[in-house]
């Protein structure tokens, strides 16, 4: 199942038409949230990528900082995993981006379809109550609403 080149540079740009479709397709007060949620997700997988690998390093024991030396390798991590993701290195945030604006276009194309169907179902809801009110009406119009006993007068 091995694609040649060429096919795989054509999917890839078919690909890239495809997200800049999307980006063109959202509004521009979405874009920029977008995409700061993509590298901020990002930045985060890589933090924890970044931690991982110096966790498999194993310490030497002769020059150890303590635990300081642990929350500034901690905090050097996650400045390198958000400059990793601003660079947008990996392709980790364009995919999510991309997911999130298919997302986006996919409730906008469904918006108005669940607008009417909302819509139908209020106004069933209403026809059905419209119409046990109109039977409580009908049956008391008929004298079936005093089917109850009245209590007795005390003289």
């Amino acid at each position: 199942m091995a694609m040649n080149l060429p096919a795989i540079q054509a999917q890839s740009a078919s690909q890239n038409q495809a997200l800049e479709r999307l980006r063109a397709d959202a509004t521009p007060s979405d874009r920029p949230g977008m995409k700061k949620a993509a590298e901020d997700f990002e930045s985060l997988f890589l933090n924890i990528v970044l931690k991982a690998m110096r966790d498999t390093v194993p310490k030497s024991g002769l020059i150890d900082g303590g635990n300081a030396e642990e929350i500034y390798k901690g905090m050097l991590d996650e400045e390198y995993a958000k400059m990793m993701a601003q660079q947008r290195h990996t392709g980790l945030a364009d995919n999510i981006e991309a997911f999130m604006l298919q997302a986006q276009a996919g409730i906008k194309a469904a918006l108005p379809a669940a607008k009417d169907q909302a819509l139908k179902a209020y106004q069933n809801q209403g026809l059905q109550v419209g119409q046990k009110q109109a039977r409580m009406n009908d049956s008391s119009s008929h004298g079936l609403g005093d089917i109850a006993p009245s209590a007795p007068k005390i003289p």
